[in-house]
């Protein structure tokens, strides 16, 4: 394997690593959905979610607040909280899973 391609590989490896950690919680995917289509305070992401059926408790929201600051999916600007362009990559990356891969059942092979 040359280098190039052993860089492109690590590069995908630590992406999917960073991805798998913010979105550990589907409530984090979501939120971003949510402030993807317009920016929001605290009050408008959790009215969005109860709109979309999803309960969460304040401390909960920011908790997973805090992970998509930290990770730089979402900035925050004095109240509200606003996507990034990092964001939007992680956006565009799901929204362009094939939808069979999407479906796709996982099973067990002995």
């Amino acid at each position: 394997m040359n280098t190039q391609t052993q860089k492109m590989k690590e590069m995908n490896t630590e992406k999917i690593m960073e991805l798998s950690i913010v979105f550990s919680s589907f409530k984090r995917l979501v939120m971003l959905y949510v402030i993807e289509v317009e920016p929001a305070g605290y009050t408008q992401i959790v009215w969005r979610l109860a709109d979309l059926g999803i309960k969460i408790g304040s401390s909960e929201l920011y908790k997973h607040l805090a992970v998509l600051l930290e990770n730089e999916l979402i900035s925050k600007k004095v109240t509200s909280y606003l996507i990034t362009s990092k964001g939007m990559e992680v956006i565009k990356l799901i929204n362009n899973v094939p939808e069979e891969s999407r479906n796709m059942k996982m099973g067990y092979v002995r």
